[in-house]
């Protein structure tokens, strides 16, 4: 049960994390550049640019590239993870304990690894709504 509440916990900060940096990150006088395009906003690189394009949530995005990298980060650290943890299992010489903790580590790593999915899918979702 104390596994679950931390799974939940975890699970819950990172949802309300991602969402509210992306939500508070969206910029939406980027948006429609010809509302705000005038005085000393003129000078801005979306004004003279005249992007729709938003450098923060955008499609390509500073919010999105950084959520790729923590993504593929995570990934990597899991899948090492699930590696020693197999390699601890073969070398455990029937030791219950042995096998039990490295059962733990491929469930964990398994976890994180479903974790950062839907962590993705809700930035993507986030940022499309955007």
């Amino acid at each position: 049960m104390k596994r679950f509440a931390t799974l939940a916990t975890i699970l819950l900060t990172s949802v309300i994390l991602f969402t509210s940096v992306s939500v508070l990150a969206a910029d939406n006088s980027l948006v429609n550049p010809s509302e705000v395009c005038t005085g000393s906003q003129a000078d801005s690189a979306a004004c003279k640019g005249r992007t729709t394009i938003d450098p923060i949530s955008g499609n390509n995005g500073i919010l999105v590239q950084a959520a790729n990298i923590i993504a593929i980060m995570a990934g990597v650290a899991a899948v090492i993870i699930i590696i020693i943890a197999g390699i601890r299992f073969m070398t455990s010489g029937g030791d219950a304990e042995k096998i039990k903790n490295a059962r733990n580590s491929v469930i964990n790593a398994l976890i994180g690894i479903i974790i950062i999915i839907v962590s993705r899918a809700i930035i993507l979702f986030v940022t499309a709504k955007l």
